[in-house]
């Protein structure tokens, strides 16, 4: 399974506003740090759609929690490959806290 970097995604964590007073809600922005070492910030999606003003922050959430539901659906997968994999010793308990938390960042209930 490949990793975000792999597929060259956005640095992860991505978050929702605080970059822009007027939209702060509606975007999703990732912070990194440039080859040279500087850190900057990178506006990973804009959600000002046509719909309403709540709709575009309940979609931000949802995009701004993308990373982590990638990587908790990649630990379940890893995890249900091996021989044992609702065991303690799969990782299984690790993929399903990975996946709890990114649904609730997204908005739902775990």
């Amino acid at each position: 399974m490949k990793t975000l970097e792999q597929i060259g995604v956005s640095p992860a964590p991505w978050r929702q506003g605080e970059w822009v007073p007027y939209c702060e809600d509606n975007i999703i922005r990732c912070d990194y740090h440039r080859k040279d070492g500087t850190p900057s910030t990178r506006i990973v999606a804009d959600c000002n759609a046509a719909f309403s003003p709540e709709q575009a922050r309940i979609d931000a959430r949802l995009i701004a929690a993308a990373p982590e539901l990638y990587e908790a659906l990649a630990a379940v997968l890893s995890c249900s490959e091996r021989e044992a994999p609702f065991t303690k010793e799969s990782g299984m308990p690790v993929a399903v806290d990975i996946a709890r938390k990114a649904i609730e960042k997204a908005g739902g209930e775990a």
